[in-house]
């Protein structure tokens, strides 16, 4: 039975600079077989965006982050398509590695001009092998995004995220997006994969998205075989 582990955080922010970190147990057996619960690993993570413009019409964020996490058993790195559905599609897959632990690093880059959104972020994942041997994955995105309907975006540095105004009804997004994944080094060959997606979005309420995606990717599988994935996806979405 799946039990999540105990975890804190803590967040500071003022006008121009946001700062999260958190540490935490992953899911109780996600990293470990043994029975014993102390046998868990913890993880952490740190976050920090500097917006040195943050005005009603224009924003821009340049920000970084580190994540941390120590497993005991072999840990496997797999991704698939741009695109959630009831089974999910593995199109990359590094297959089980003995690590000890790895490390994530990004950077990001944000820029807000009223209706339009600009956004991108690179990471590098260094995996450490109990016998000392270290593996490098990247990948990252662009992406950008525009409210046709020329609904402002808001940048709430609290959250360091963007989002439209709680007063906006009835708004039209459109966006597109690229991204790119390389899972190969050494003699591991996890794959590499780039995806194209196009969106179209409407908000009849803040709280509520409809939202309709074509997803077109460019992938070299970890059997070393290209292929060419197609996908059309629809989803309604409330929060609150």
């Amino acid at each position: 039975t799946a039990c999540y582990g105990p975890g804190f955080g803590a967040n500071y922010w003022n006008n121009s600079f946001s700062l999260r970190f958190a540490a935490h147990q992953p899911e109780y057996g996600l990293f470990t077989k043994e029975a014993s619960f102390k046998n868990d690993t913890w993880g952490a993570a740190l976050r920090g965006i500097w917006a040195p413009v943050n005005t009603d019409d224009m924003t821009v964020t340049v920000g970084f982050s580190i994540s941390t996490q120590k497993t005991s058993q072999p840990v496997a790195f797999l991704a698939g398509p741009e695109v959630s559905a009831r089974k999910d599609i593995t199109t990359l897959n590094t297959g089980d590695l003995s690590v000890s632990h790895y490390e994530v690093y990004a950077g990001e880059l944000s820029a807000k001009f009223n209706a339009l959104l600009v956004e991108g972020e690179y990471l590098l994942n260094k995996v450490t092998e109990a016998k000392d041997k270290d593996l490098t994955f990247g990948g990252g995105y662009g992406q950008v995004s525009y409210f046709i309907t020329g609904s402002p975006y808001a940048f709430n540095l609290r959250d360091a995220a963007y989002s439209i105004p709680a007063t906006q009804k009835d708004a039209w997004q459109v966006a597109f997006r690229t991204s790119f994944l390389d899972l190969n080094d050494k003699l591991v060959s996890g794959g590499e994969e780039t995806d194209y997606s196009l969106a179209l979005n409407w908000y009849p309420e803040r709280n509520i998205r409809w939202s309709l995606n074509y997803i077109y990717g460019d992938v070299t599988n970890y059997y070393k075989t290209e292929q060419t994935v197609h996908a059309l996806s629809t989803r309604l979405q409330l929060t609150w």
